[in-house]
């Protein structure tokens, strides 16, 4: 509710008052403070809604794990990609459903954002779970700073363990490290409906595209060059016991994967960031020297693949 908005309901009803009584008329003038928080709006519970990501269902019944008090207590949008043949159909009022019949991930997320019709919006996937403190964490934070366009949280792995290592304290603005290493349940925003720019996903990017992942980083990242707000909050929101999915790719394909992420967020700078990307992985042994000329080779073959995609692209302009 906008306090702006109570003020005035408090003059009109001083207004009945006077009239009511006989007193005349009367005109009140109410001087508002010219700070900007005074007209800054207070989202509540409903203002929020979680944009579910899945495939192949045609039953709500996965929902019953997501959510501990029960999914009927939330907004949801759900993309189910599927085939004709196997369709999700939900006929409780707060569960909408878009049955898609095409295959990626970024492009069950742009299909979400399409239709999410809340202020507060929640990336998510069918195999996490929600804690009971989640939407309180969210509203907190999104009361807290206002002017945010975007806010990531963290996961955990379990009650006592974080899914990996988070900054220890809010970044406001949001650092670019953080950017590089997120999750997309880690990610919520304001619904780019409701501004003129409309944020998108590069559906080039995540899994069943062209690269596996990226699309998270990339989608930020964009957000961030049209002057968003971004904030890290360290606060958890969701618990996720799996493997990401950089860690389940192999070695070979990550790698081909990473060249064509580089080469498209940083189109300067990619070689010196892939660079810095294979020292650290070097470092932390996830890499071998004997595996070097082969990583190099597959990160070259993927800037190739990019390159080939954006020629066509402009071709077709």
């Amino acid at each position: 509710m906008n306090r702006f908005i109570s003020s005035r309901r408090v003059f009109v009803l001083i207004l009945i008052f006077y009239k009511t009584n006989n007193y005349g008329f009367c005109i009140i003038f109410i001087h508002l403070p010219k700070d900007k928080k005074y007209l800054e709006e207070i989202y509540t519970i409903n203002d929020i809604e979680f944009l579910i990501s899945t495939q192949n269902r045609n039953s709500l019944d996965f929902l019953e794990s997501i959510f501990p008090n029960g999914y009927l207590l939330n907004n949801l949008l759900i993309v189910n990609q599927t085939t004709k043949d196997n369709i999700l159909i939900s006929n409780d009022e707060g569960v909408r459903v878009v049955n898609s019949f095409e295959i990626g991930v970024a492009k069950s997320r742009n299909i979400a954002l399409e239709n999410a019709k809340k202020k507060l919006l929640v990336f998510t996937d069918d195999d996490v779970n929600y804690l009971t403190t989640t939407k309180e964490t969210i509203l907190k934070a999104y009361n807290l700073f206002h002017n945010a366009d975007a806010i990531l949280f963290q996961i955990q792995k379990n009650d006592t363990v974080l899914f990996k290592k988070y900054p220890k304290n809010i970044q406001n603005p949001i650092s670019i490290f953080t950017i590089l290493n997120c999750g997309t349940i880690e990610i919520t925003l304001k619904n780019p409906n409701l501004s003129i720019q409309k944020a998108k996903f590069n559906e080039w990017f995540g899994l069943n595209s062209f690269f596996d992942l990226g699309d998270e980083p990339l989608f930020l990242m964009e957000m961030k060059r049209d002057e968003k707000k971004l904030i890290f909050y360290n606060e958890t929101i969701v618990t996720h016991s799996d493997k990401s999915t950089a860690d389940k790719i192999i070695l070979s394909k990550k790698y081909y994967n990473l060249g064509a992420f580089y080469k498209r967020i940083f189109p300067d700078l990619y070689f010196v960031w892939l660079v810095l990307k294979i020292a650290f992985d070097l470092k932390q042994k996830k890499i071998k020297l004997k595996n070097l000329v082969t990583v190099v080779r597959n990160a070259k073959h993927g800037i190739r693949k990019l390159n080939s995609l954006e020629k066509e692209k402009n071709n077709l302009l």
